[in-house]
């Protein structure tokens, strides 16, 4: 690109006037001759032809912003890959106060790897200094019993660091499930940025009542202990909740026969009360079987004793399947989650 007038204009024109576009020229030389840091600041162009299209190399060595951004995801080649997420795998089980992993002040996206068993978070680190932000909180890994949990309002952590929740009620993901935080300045809280409406929108929340899906895949050696270690498939739903199965189904996939066909059902965690009818697929076909089952036999649950409130949901077998058998299996719940007070 080039500024600039012929000298025979130039002579044509009165002296006084002729430095004045000669200013102008090389104020707009100054102004549109320029490009990019990677801070957003500006620099001074150093283009060698100004007619020939830029290449990659010469767009690369301008650093252009849009290259090295925080929303190019873990693109090698950006100049602060950190900004765009965190991970931070390995969290022991147990709960967090005051969350604070490093690179959160930058990050978009933190993944969590809770590592044996349950995660709870009652904070995480506000914004320095205070300020709208927005952070996808992700569960990264596949194990239904390695929940993590984000408490509501709790007081073990510091007051600008708490989780303000829809409802009132802790958000509990389960393995690769994400929410997504806004920080407001105003209340000084981490809240969740996309929430169900209470008509219309999205949809309504879980509390409401809504009809819901579990699914769990279960191993040979998870079929073969669940009578001794059931294994989690609704987690727990906040505080106030009771959650309320309908039906469940199994899909058995059996490879090599078993000699005895243990019963499938579901239970409250911390209670051995079954919730419904029970399952009975024969572990002695060698092929993929399938049953269902609507409705549940009486349960009553006492305060006093044991409450199903903000209780987990398990599956659990009869006994151990005897014999040296195969088989894997995908287990579900239709099921509800009805609020109390």
């Amino acid at each position: 690109m080039s500024f600039g007038y012929g000298l025979h204009f130039r002579d044509e024109l009165e002296e006084p006037v002729a430095r004045e576009f000669d200013a102008l020229i090389a104020r707009l030389k100054a102004f549109l001759e320029v490009s990019m840091n990677v801070d957003g600041t500006l620099k001074a162009a150093a283009i060698a032809n100004t007619t020939a299209t830029p290449t990659a190399a010469d767009i690369a060595a301008e650093e252009h912003w849009w290259r090295n951004g925080p929303w190019t995801f873990d693109d090698p080649a950006a100049s602060n890959p950190h900004i765009a997420g965190l991970f931070n795998g390995g969290v022991t089980a147990g709960t967090y106060n005051d969350y604070t992993p490093g690179g959160i002040d930058n990050a978009v996206i933190i993944e969590v790897s809770p590592d044996g068993g349950p995660v709870t978070f009652t904070g995480m680190k506000a914004p320095s200094p205070m300020r709208k932000r927005l952070v996808l909180f992700r569960n990264f890994n596949d194990d239904p019993t390695r929940t993590v949990t984000l408490s509501h309002q709790s007081t073990s952590s510091q007051p600008q660091n708490r989780f303000q929740l829809p409802g009132d009620v802790d958000i509990v993901l389960a393995g690769n499930q994400n929410v997504l935080l806004y920080y407001t300045p105003f209340f000084a809280r981490w809240t969740a940025a996309v929430t169900p409406n209470s008509s219309g929108g999205i949809g309504t929340g879980s509390s409401s009542g809504d009809v819901l899906l579990a699914t769990i895949t279960l191993t040979e050696a998870q079929l073969e202990a669940l009578s001794t270690t059931p294994i989690e498939v609704i987690p727990a739903a906040g505080a106030n909740t009771i959650i309320v199965p309908i039906m469940h189904n199994i899909e058995l996939s059996v490879t090599t026969g078993y000699s005895s066909s243990p019963t499938i059902n579901c239970k409250y965690n911390g209670d051995a009360t079954l919730l419904m009818t029970n399952l009975n697929p024969a572990w002695n076909n060698i092929a993929r079987v399938y049953q269902k089952q609507s409705g549940s036999s009486l349960g009553s649950y006492v305060s006093t004793s044991f409450y199903p409130e903000n209780t987990a949901v398990d599956v659990k077998a009869s006994a151990a399947p005897s014999g040296a058998g195969s088989a894997t299996a995908i287990y579900q719940i239709l099921y509800y989650v009805s609020t109390v007070t």
